[in-house]
């Protein structure tokens, strides 16, 4: 690999990944029927922030 390059590691690649991408579907699915993200978030065992960032698109952008 040329020096400054790297592959960026997204979702379950990552070895330090909670979620799979059929829970972040999941997940999706819940918020649009109307569940709070602060439910989801104690129901699925995530920070608040990354509930936020999940259900913003700002992680785990790949997974439509």
């Amino acid at each position: 690999m040329a020096k400054g390059k790297y592959t960026k590691i997204t979702g379950e690649q990552n070895g330090n990944a909670r979620l799979t991408p059929e829970l972040v579907r999941e997940i999706r699915e819940l918020h649009a029927q109307g569940a709070s993200a602060n439910a989801l978030t104690e129901a699925y065992g995530l920070s608040k922030c990354a509930m936020r960032e999940l259900l913003d698109y700002r992680s785990w952008r790949h997974v439509v």
